[in-house]
């Protein structure tokens, strides 16, 4: 009899064999090897690569000695627990070794598939999705801690890159998981259970001030004060021995919230039936905020106008990285209990009205999902209707992405529809209100001011000398009154100039603030200024790092940046560098990723636009081969962001300076030069000035692409006749699916694929992480009219109108393993 191996990884390493545990293994090598296996199933491991990874300085003999005794004695084991154990898990050759997941439990898959399953699912918010609430929650009871806690091998250099990036990614994922439920139980009212993964989350991340104030917060809910102010204390304990500060003002508010009681009129509502549902709310682009300083009046004034006066639009103004979308952030949250509904949205990738519409139609009216208005009148005509039914805050954070900035305030073509929009929300009675952030007022705002009292504006300054210096004492630094006062003045009291200035001085003059103000600094005007510093002062890895993460305009994992970086890096380089961003304050942690601040983004997009316009004219070539500027594997909304905000102005820059016909001929000329590189050079010119061509409508009949390397070139439904492509490679790039009318679509349990049967009797499997097409399966001989996943995953089933069942290998797709045929259908 077959039994069911278990391994346990998540929070060290534990093994069982049909309910009994194995514990008798010979050497941590044994258990790491074992270990490595498993988390990286369904592909056979070069038994040559292990053993460079586990015996690095051993000869290549030696080595593969060591894994060959290591493998020898790890099966024993197994075996000695159940007999043929160890060749039911692992499939050895004499050139490589597999693990065998089809009878093995292994909680990091479980785990991985649980969170991919629940981000690949579409829903209008996680507060809705009993599904996906269950699969975080059950994901959230697998995750015991950091991959193989205790396990290590200092002498397998190779071996702990891999632990610490794979041990990093499940961590970032794993508080992801509890930040979305926790915020998920909160809104349903479901505070005991939100108690619970609050309490898991501050495990995982003491130093998170806002998972303590979302503690205290539930225990208040409960009834509980005296167990909030013991949490409060607590907080403050560990934030003045840890980093030698107070809580911010945001955790004061709260405990005097607490203590004058202004949660009882909310106990006694809570539940524990999933369904007793409130109102939904979106928080999905809303920044997750850090120590928040000062601002006291404008804070005060902010909740005024959106909760006394009940304003129906309110704009905060600002320079860049002055704090607007941490204020708004703050007050969003902070009378978040006086409406019924919150929804933030982030316009940083410009997104045509229709769109913003319709994903904040899904949440407050979710039957829309079915009936979506297709117009823009009728949509908001819809909207308006929710908004008047029932209280809504809106958020629009980064408005100054869709205006011009010269002529100041005048939208950009394609979205004066915004101006339709916001005179809606101004002028016509509702009982919700619009929050914008914006670096400039829309033109037309000051108008709507000065005709109805519902319409207000609050242009934010600069921090005082107070704030300031908390600021730079929460960056590190041992700072005077005084000195604080002259970095304060100097940077105009700007969040994010000081947070950069503070990462200088800790790298230039080792924290020393006097030292630095006696130096000839230069005085910035602008943070723009500190920025081009910055940038100018770090390595060409980390370089590469900020403008990779520009222009993908979301966080990404280490993983992926690798695979984008052109040139060879090592894991230990790799993450070496995005620790010295981190330190400088110009890489975020992002939910399972690592992001920048839109202010950053902005800036290096900038950048890199004048970068490649000055290469193709002039040359050399650079960053026009460093960079894809057009990512095909991106969601679509991202790449129509990167298609208008980097290829647009690029090309709108070149016809400027060298007119329409000029900018063809130089886009012409930078092609030619690339044959000469040789054939195949690795590098992403070719693809990117073929995407600068096509979406720009440049007519590239006949051109020249043959031995080139056209990578990360979207050529989905474009016209390329008589283009020479003979030797040339297509690594990542995306072409125009012939597929018929799709009858039938399925998603496969763990989320990585979407099958998809069609009228032209063939069968297609996506990827979900790119888009990619992973198969196209041919075995029937009509319309496919049905496809499911087995419970598994492993497993396809196809019916279609040729009265035959196909099953498929999922593992190897192109394989139908077999048919079964009826003489007919019965209804």
């Amino acid at each position: 009899m077959t039994l069911t191996v278990k391994l346990s990884l998540l929070g060290g390493f534990a093994v069982t064999v049909g309910g009994q545990a194995v514990s008798h293994f010979p050497t941590d090598k044994s258990r790491a090897l074992l270990a490595y296996l498993a988390v990286e199933p369904n592909q056979s491991h070069s038994r040559r690569v292990l053993a460079g990874m586990f015996w690095p300085d051993a000869s290549e003999t030696q080595a593969l000695t060591n894994l060959r005794n290591t493998l020898y004695r790890l099966r024993s084991t197994l075996d000695a627990a159940a007999p043929a154990t160890g060749n039911q898990i692992l499939t050895v050759s004499s050139q490589s070794i597999q693990f065998d997941p089809a009878h093995a439990e292994v909680d990091v898959q479980e785990f991985q598939s649980l969170m991919g399953a629940s981000a690949a699912h579409s829903h209008a918010s996680l507060v809705s999705c009993d599904a996906c609430l269950a699969r975080l929650l059950a994901a959230a009871d697998l995750y015991g801690g950091d991959l193989l806690r205790g396990l290590s091998l200092p002498d397998a250099p190779f071996f702990e890159e891999w632990l610490l990036l794979r041990r990093e990614f499940l961590h970032l994922q794993a508080l992801r998981a509890f930040v979305d439920l926790t915020a998920a139980l909160e809104a349903r009212r479901q505070y005991a259970q939100a108690q619970e993964t609050a309490g898991r989350l501050l495990a995982l991340d003491p130093m998170r001030e806002e998972s303590h104030r979302q503690l205290m917060r539930l225990l208040a809910l409960q009834g509980l004060d005296e167990q909030a102010l013991v949490q409060f204390h607590g907080l403050r304990k560990i934030l003045r021995e840890e980093l030698g500060v107070e809580p911010d003002e945001r955790t004061t508010d709260l405990v005097r919230q607490i203590s004058a009681g202004e949660f009882r009129g909310a106990r006694g509502s809570a539940v524990t039936a999933p369904n007793s549902l409130l109102p939904l709310s979106d928080w999905t682009d809303a920044p997750l905020v850090g120590p928040f300083f000062g601002r006291r009046e404008e804070v005060n004034q902010l909740q005024q106008w959106l909760t006394g006066d009940r304003c129906q639009l309110v704009t905060l103004l600002g320079m860049g990285g002055v704090g607007k979308s941490t204020l708004a952030a703050h007050i969003a949250r902070a009378v978040s209990g006086q409406f019924d509904t919150v929804i933030w949205r982030s316009l940083l990738n410009a997104p045509p009205l229709q769109d913003l519409l319709a994903s904040v139609i899904q949440v407050v009216s979710p039957d829309a999902l079915t009936a979506m208005p297709e117009r823009t009148d009728e949509m908001l005509a819809m909207l308006l209707a929710c908004l008047r039914r029932q209280r809504c805050l809106l958020v629009f954070d980064n408005f100054e992405t869709i205006l011009h900035g010269q002529p100041a305030g005048q939208y950009k073509a394609g979205y004066e529809d915004y101006e339709q929009f916001l005179n809606y929300v101004a002028l016509y009675e509702h009982q919700s209100s619009l929050l914008i952030t914006s670096r400039e007022r829309p033109h037309h705002v000051a108008a709507l001011e000065h005709s109805s009292g519902s319409v207000r504006s609050l242009l934010l300054a600069g921090l005082d000398e107070v704030a300031a210096q908390r600021i730079l004492v929460e960056q590190g630094l041992t700072v005077t009154a005084k000195a604080a006062a002259t970095l304060a003045r100097r940077y105009s009291g700007n969040p994010l100039a000081l947070s950069l200035v503070a990462r200088s001085i800790e790298d230039l003059f080792l924290g020393d603030v006097d030292a630095y103000l006696v130096d000839e600094m230069p005085i910035f005007g602008d943070i723009r200024e500190v920025l081009e510093q910055q940038i100018g002062r770090l390595t060409p890895l980390e370089r590469d790092i900020m403008v990779w993460l520009a222009i993908a305009r979301q966080p990404l994992p280490p993983q992926a940046l690798r695979q984008n970086l052109l040139g060879w890096h090592s894991t230990a380089d790799l993450l070496e560098a995005m620790r010295g961003l981190q330190r400088r304050s110009l890489l975020e942690k992002a939910g399972t990723g690592f992001g920048l601040q839109n202010l950053v983004i902005e800036f290096l997009t900038d950048w890199l636009v004048e970068q490649v316009c000055r290469e193709i004219v002039a040359g050399p070539i650079d960053c026009l081969d460093r960079f894809a500027l057009l990512h095909t594997q991106a969601s679509e909304s991202i790449r129509g962001s990167q298609i208008r905000l980097i290829l647009e102005p690029i090309a709108a820059r070149l016809q400027a300076w060298r007119g329409v016909s000029g900018m063809v001929d130089a886009l012409r000329a930078v092609t030619e030069t690339l044959h000469a590189a040789g054939p195949r050079a690795p590098g992403y010119s070719a693809g990117n000035l073929l995407n600068l061509m096509l979406h720009n409508g440049v007519d590239v009949t006949g051109y020249d692409f043959s031995d080139l390397s056209i990578w990360q070139a979207d050529l989905q439904g474009m016209r390329l006749p008589q283009v020479h492509f003979a030797g040339s490679d297509f690594s990542r790039c995306t072409f125009t699916d012939t597929s018929n009318v799709i009858t039938s679509v399925a998603f496969s349990p763990d989320g990585r694929f979407i099958a998809a049967g069609s009228a032209d009797n063939k069968i297609r499997l996506w990827r979900t992480l790119d888009g990619m097409l992973e198969a196209l399966l041919v075995g029937h001989d009509s319309v496919v009219l049905a496809v499911a996943f087995s419970p598994d995953g492993r497993t396809l089933a196809s019916g279609s109108v040729d009265a035959t069942v196909r099953l498929w290998d999922v593992s190897s797709p192109g394989t139908a393993r077999f048919g079964l045929e009826r003489s007919r259908w019965h209804g």
